[in-house]
């Protein structure tokens, strides 16, 4: 394969502890019982049971006031690196019939001291795909860094994320369709002609799953992705939960059917690696090395797989 792996040193990232609440079980106590039943009569195990599976459809929320969501860029109007931009906040409806919430920064160019959206044959434009935990606010900082470079940035909160609607996440499942509602959007309404994609874990799972049906993106950034939710749950449940190697693989067909039921999606279908291997445009895969909830291993495996560039 031709795609590219770096490696990135030690930064901030969410802890496991983050993603999977373990303290949280306590609240769960007086809940408890009705699922005793499913783990053979333990509320504990009823209790960790319910915890995997919420930490797939579930996690943290991450919600923001509207002056959060303003942030560095409050005005409709404004610069960057002593050019001038334009913000609009939009919604759009999914295909499942859920409003979804938008945000582009769009580079302007003067012509006679006026300013003006660039040609469309000369518009291009990153979709930042945030992760199960984020929202369309961890995008923001692509702003400072591509817009002076004439390239525009489209954020949005996924369904079931941030302020868009929805109970649940799907991890790329449902995803990839509401980031092909985004791009049709851009493409149609907005005139941009070349479009690609920045998607961190979850997100850059709906990107791979997206890109296989778009071969006309223009690139492809996978920041710490993984291979498969059947993989990355079998990890989490040895690593975080503590679960004896025997039984983590009957739990996970217990969450499988539970999440079928819930969030209406099977997490055995939902596997960035198996689109990778039929994946075509350019693409980058990132990865911190210190990044405890997926390993790096995934994103060297989906590099090796993936056939594009």
């Amino acid at each position: 394969s031709g795609a590219l792996l770096l490696a990135l040193p030690p930064s901030p990232c969410p802890p496991a502890s983050l993603l999977f609440p373990m303290a949280d079980l306590t609240e769960l106590e007086d809940a408890t019982a009705p699922r005793a039943a499913i783990c053979g009569g333990d509320p504990s195990a009823s209790a960790y049971l319910f915890a995997v599976w919420n930490l797939i459809v579930r996690p943290p929320r991450a919600r923001y006031t509207g002056d959060e969501l303003a942030g560095e860029f409050p005005r409709r109007r404004f610069s960057v690196a002593g050019r001038p931009a334009l913000r609009s906040d939009f919604e759009l409806t999914n295909p499942r019939g859920m409003r979804l919430v938008c945000t582009l920064f769009e580079p302007l160019m003067k012509i006679d001291g006026a300013e003006a959206r660039r040609g469309a044959g000369e518009r291009a434009c990153v979709v930042f795909c945030h992760d199960a935990c984020s929202s369309r606010l961890a995008g923001f900082k692509l702003v400072p860094v591509l817009l002076p470079l004439n390239i525009a940035v489209a954020c949005f909160d996924f369904s079931g994320s941030g302020a868009s609607d929805g109970e649940y996440v799907s991890y790329g499942f449902h995803e990839r369709d509401d980031l092909s509602c985004v791009v049709d959007h851009l493409r149609m309404t907005h005139g941009f002609s070349r479009i690609a994609l920045w998607g961190q874990t979850m997100g850059a799972a709906a990107a791979l799953m997206h890109a296989v049906r778009d071969p006309t993106l223009a690139g492809l950034v996978a920041d710490s992705p993984f291979i498969d939710v059947w993989t990355l749950l079998t990890e989490v449940c040895t690593n975080v939960v503590s679960l004896p190697p025997w039984l983590v693989r009957p739990y996970l067909h217990m969450v499988r059917l539970v999440i079928q039921s819930k969030a209406n999606f099977d997490i055995c279908d939902v596997s960035p690696e198996a689109y990778a291997k039929k994946c075509f445009i350019p693409a980058l895969f990132l990865h911190g090395e210190m990044n405890t909830f997926v390993a790096p291993r995934h994103s060297e495996r989906l590099q090796k797989s993936y056939g594009g560039e």
